[in-house]
């Protein structure tokens, strides 16, 4: 099947559309571990959106969870760190210290 350049583009937005409207209708949101501590020994939790996220070689994907409870859960599970937090900037029902 052949579709001209304008079709091509047409259904990528209309794909494009399509993606977003999930994205927004989905309560779900892609958390990270940073591995490297913070000065006060904590190693945080971020959702894929924030402007603090590590670096890809300094982060572990933890999942898609609805809350940050559900992803520190999981980081404890998955990480021998003993203190594990969330950021204060957008895991901050999870901020402890």
């Amino acid at each position: 099947m052949f579709f001209t350049d304008s079709r091509k583009t047409n259904l990528l937005e209309a794909l494009i559309f399509e993606i977003r409207k999930h994205k927004q209708k989905s309560s779900m949101n892609n958390y990270y571990l940073n591995k490297n501590a913070q000065s006060n020994g904590d190693h945080e939790v971020h959702t894929e959106s924030c402007q603090f996220l590590p670096s890809v070689l300094n982060r572990t994907f933890l999942g898609a969870f609805a809350s940050c409870t559900y992803a520190i859960t999981k980081a404890k599970d998955l990480a021998a760190f003993k203190k594990i937090n969330g950021c204060i900037f957008c895991s901050r029902p999870c901020h402890t210290s």
